[in-house]
């Protein structure tokens, strides 16, 4: 077959009258075969993954009931200065090497009541910024950082200026 059988070939409809209709029947039976298939495995996978999940979530209920009490029961008024210095003093940060900001309740949309806060790490090392952004975090859902910015200081392998604005949302 020479290249002007090929274009004479590609040229002829009676090619594409055949060849449209057999694409079209596999298309159904490679989705059957091997697409299901694959969808099959990965919902199991996932499947796996959340009764793995709901054991550990079980567990944790078993193990330490006061965390679902403690959502319900009057939490106490929430205070940035106590909060970032027992999170600072938790990440080896001294009271010195941080300044905080924090504005007054404001209230947004739907009635809910917020309250920013400025806190700047003056002099860190990675890994005690990394801890004190997640303990900042880990102390509720309320509590989110907005922004953050990391600043290298000149003339030093391992140490940061970092800026940071968290809000936390009144229940």
């Amino acid at each position: 077959m020479t290249s002007t059988d090929i274009k004479e070939a590609v040229r002829n409809p009676k090619l594409y009258y055949i060849l449209v209709p057999c694409l079209a029947a596999l298309w159904p039976l490679w989705t059957g075969l091997v697409s299901m298939s694959e969808s099959n495995a990965k919902w199991d996978r996932h499947k796996g993954a959340y009764l793995d999940a709901q054991k550990i979530m079980l567990s944790i209920k078993e193990l330490d009931p006061e965390r679902l009490a403690a959502k319900h029961t009057s939490q106490e008024q929430f205070s940035y200065p106590a909060v970032v210095d027992s999170v600072a003093r938790s990440a080896g940060i001294s009271s010195a090497d941080y300044k905080l900001h924090a504005s007054a309740i404001m209230k947004v949309t739907g009635g809910q009541e917020s309250q920013d806060a400025d806190v700047t790490l003056k002099q860190v090392d990675l890994s005690r910024f990394a801890r004190f952004l997640t303990s900042m975090q880990m102390q509720g859902a309320s509590l989110q950082c907005v922004s953050l910015k990391l600043t290298k200081q000149k003339g030093t392998a391992d140490t940061w200026k970092a800026d940071m604005k968290f809000r936390y949302y009144k229940s």
